[in-house]
């Protein structure tokens, strides 16, 4: 958010809260089903699969964002 643009702020802010909000919405129940479906070894490693996904998807733009300022 601090490096949004100023009027932009309130609108990645909403985002980020829809995107919170639906997870706890939509992720218990979620879980539940596959874990009806599929059962429970397979729940974990679906999780772990996302859990990989996320990080490879932000690793880049983490870097990116990390890095010092140049100087000069």
């Amino acid at each position: 958010m601090h490096r949004s643009e100023g009027r932009l702020r309130g609108s990645y802010l909403g985002l980020y809260n829809a995107a919170w909000n639906g997870r706890t919405l939509v992720a218990p129940a979620l879980g539940t089903a596959l874990y009806g479906h599929l059962g429970g070894a397979a729940l974990w490693w679906l999780c772990a699969l996302v859990a990989c996904l996320g990080v490879a998807i932000q690793h880049g733009a983490l870097r990116k964002m990390l890095r010092p300022a140049p100087v000069g």
